[in-house]
């Protein structure tokens, strides 16, 4: 006879197995090839794209791709039809949900995790703390940074020394930390 232990053990190998050949699919459907920084690289650009920012880097090396891969990635992940719950999960668990899937799922490790205040983009009253993504993308070798907001797919070019507002939520982001790992 067989007990229910032995039939959720099945349930999790068949899970767990489902989960890598679907990591591999995805991976060959794209055909990623990436370009490589080194974390002095990534903290440099950054430094110079966002002044006063906080920088955590966890790597010794950054994966990168273009912008359209990156949407293809954005636009086939569905957290953004995903339910908020106050606290339990949140801006900060759509964030980190989206750069870990981006890691796990295509080995990019571009895409971090930002914390900073929202502002009202006209009267620029600081309205609330928020996490968001900052995905760090490659064009022919030339890094660019993109704002994006994973609980709605709004995404922007960022724009050094300038008002960065997602014009849907309209709101004016100012990121004051940011980790990649």
């Amino acid at each position: 006879m067989v007990t229910e232990k032995q039939i959720n053990n099945l349930a999790r190998k068949i899970g767990l197995t489902l989960i890598n050949t679907g990591t591999k699919i995805l991976r060959s459907a794209y055909d990623l090839k990436p370009l490589t920084f080194t974390a002095s690289q990534i903290n440099t650009f950054l430094q110079d794209q966002i002044a006063g920012l906080g920088i955590s880097l966890y790597d010794e090396k950054y994966a990168t791709t273009d912008w359209n891969t990156w949407e293809w990635i954005k636009d086939l992940d569905l957290l953004d039809t995903l339910q908020y719950y106050s606290d339990t999960f949140d801006c900060d668990n759509f964030a980190y949900a989206f750069a870990s899937r981006a890691s796990t799922f295509y080995l990019l490790n571009s895409c971090g995790v930002a914390t900073g205040w929202i502002y009202d983009p006209i009267t620029k009253q600081k309205l609330f703390r928020h996490a968001f993504n900052l995905i760090i993308t490659q064009d022919n070798g030339v890094l660019k940074l993109i704002l994006y907001e994973p609980q709605t797919d709004e995404f922007k070019t960022w724009e050094k020394n300038k008002d960065n507002v997602l014009p849907t939520l309209n709101w004016l982001y100012k990121p004051d930390w940011v980790i990649f790992f």
